[in-house]
């Protein structure tokens, strides 16, 4: 309704609608530009770009165990949106009509994202189509939650050792990837959750935990060694029992990739236990502060005291927070390129992390701590 003066008095509640169009908070899909807000059933997803790989380059055997690397450009599309327009595409191919939305970056893939008011069912069926995508494009016979968990391993090395995220795919780079994160640890939460096994993995975890010093250099190329562990903590121990456990695993990293850089993996034990330059640390020291980095993320996450506990409470967390997500993510990019990168000795990256009061004498300490390994 308009006055005399041609201006609104009235405003109806498809004028109201309307401006809300204007803004959709959050996730939104890339060809239809709408998100959870105004299609709160309709699932999105994740555009990604899986290969196969082995899951361990060191590990110490002729033929490797295989698994898959996953990377993103982050374009997020509705999977209705995403079907339409590969009909609508009748000369292209599935993945050569979905790059076209893909910010012309290669994928194969489609992650889905469990939104709030996303009814169970259409998140498995799409989940359980994702890993359809993933038997096709890395000839896996069951993409299991522990290949996961690799996956997301194997994306954390490529943040610490520097690698290329687009070398495959022709786009997507650190900023891409990093909100890839949250979403790649809730599809493993969902599947651990689903089937009980958050329990077991706690098991898995406390044996790591408690591996006598004997076995670290054996352990350092094995498939589920330390790096594979850390990660995995991240979706079992909540933010508490981490920072009471968090030196353990900085150790057996540490330990890890020096017994790989002297070559004692061969012979089960430490031959050189003399400390090396800052390099040859750097990056599981970068891998283990990219997993303090997404913890701090995490930190106003509540414990569930329901079964389960961290894993569950980590799941409904990310399910309904997703621009929250999104903008601690940047920040999370943002300490680890300015802070943790720029890192020039062992010290110096202590006292970035707020290490230095616990490991007052750091050169001390990496001496002791080889030394303290057969």
């Amino acid at each position: 309704m308009t006055n005399e003066k041609g201006q609104v008095v009235t405003k109806t509640s498809l004028l109201k609608q309307m401006e809300e169009l204007i803004e959709e908070p959050g996730l939104t899909c890339c060809i239809c530009r709408e998100g959870y807000k105004f299609q709160p059933t309709k699932v999105l997803g994740i555009y990604t770009f899986t290969k196969r790989v082995a899951l361990e380059d060191f590990e110490n055997k002729p033929r490797k165990q295989q698994g898959y690397s996953t990377v993103s450009h982050f374009n997020i599309v509705h999977y209705d949106c995403h079907l339409a327009a590969v009909r609508l595409a009748r000369g292209r191919e599935e993945w050569e009509s979905a790059a076209l939305q893909n910010a012309n970056t290669k994928c194969n893939g489609l992650l889905p994202v469990w939104g709030p008011h996303v009814p169970e069912s259409a998140f498995a069926t799409c989940l359980a189509r994702h890993n359809t995508y993933l038997q096709e494009c890395t000839g896996q016979r069951e993409p299991t939650y522990q290949l996961n968990i690799h996956d997301t391993k194997l994306l954390f090395l490529r943040f610490a050792t520097e690698q290329s995220f687009s070398v495959d795919t022709g786009g997507g780079g650190r900023e891409s990837n990093i909100h890839l994160i949250p979403y790649i640890i809730h599809t493993v939460l969902y599947v651990l959750n689903t089937t009980r096994a958050t329990s077991r993995e706690e098991k898995n975890l406390q044996c790591f935990l408690e591996q006598p010093c004997e076995k670290w250099v054996e352990s350092s190329c094995d498939v589920d060694g330390p790096h594979y562990y850390t990660v995995l903590a991240m979706h079992i121990l909540s933010p508490e029992r981490w920072m009471n456990t968090r030196l353990t695993f900085l150790r057996r990293l540490l330990v890890t990739v020096h017994a790989r850089k002297v070559s004692a993996v061969f012979a089960n034990k430490l031959t050189d236990k003399q400390s090396k330059e800052y390099a040859v640390y750097r990056s599981p020291l970068l891998f283990w502060g990219l997993v303090e980095l997404i913890y701090d993320m995490f930190r106003k996450v509540p414990t569930s005291n329901t079964e389960g506990g961290w894993s569950f409470s980590l799941a409904e967390y990310v399910r309904h927070n997703d621009m929250p997500i999104y903008e601690a993510s940047e920040r999370v990019l943002k300490a680890y390129q300015e802070e943790l990168m720029p890192a020039e000795s062992f010290s110096e990256f202590l006292d970035v992390v707020g290490l230095l009061s616990d490991i007052p004498d750091p050169d001390l300490f990496l001496q002791d701590l080889l030394n303290s390994v057969p």
